[in-house]
């Protein structure tokens, strides 16, 4: 499970580290009179911020598993830090889509922002199933602190 974190984590560096610099000096040798690609580039950049938040609180909640630390109320706070953070990343790709389409239309009125909508849908959509998911485990886990807690107050 570890691994598999970080390799998502290693994922976002790259994708944002080196392929999108990479695409955004593309577009700007080929499209001079488009404009700065920094502002992208600094959205896309600050939509990590919750990725890699959400990436340390799941690494946490794998060490609590660790340490037979799961049935805490730590591990409830992580997961509703994960909550959080789906929701934030879903907010700003739904901001970042609209600027996007906002500042290609006005650069240049006959840009074709079509695949912004879709692209973005996908990435909200998959945010929003990730926030539901982790909502449910969050009372699940909150229900079995609960029992655990009532069962050891029996014996």
């Amino acid at each position: 499970m570890r691994i598999a974190i970080f390799l998502m984590g290693i994922a976002v560096v790259s994708v944002c580290g080196i392929l999108l610099p990479e695409g955004a000096r593309e577009e700007a040798i080929s499209n001079p009179h488009a404009g700065p690609v920094w502002p992208y580039l600094l959205g896309a950049w600050i939509m990590t911020v919750p990725i890699f938040i959400a990436l340390y609180q799941t690494f946490l909640l794998t060490r609590f598993i660790d340490d037979d630390k799961a049935f805490t109320t730590k591990s409830v706070k992580a997961l509703q830090i994960i909550k959080n953070c789906a929701l934030i990343f879903a907010a700003l790709v739904v901001m970042g889509a609209i600027a996007v389409v906002f500042f290609a239309k006005l650069a240049d009125p006959h840009e074709d922002v079509a695949p912004v909508g879709p692209i973005g849908f996908i990435f909200v959509s998959i945010s929003i199933i990730i926030a539901t998911f982790v909502a449910v485990l969050k009372k699940l886990l909150t229900q079995a602190i609960d029992m655990k807690s009532e069962n050891d107050l029996t014996v």
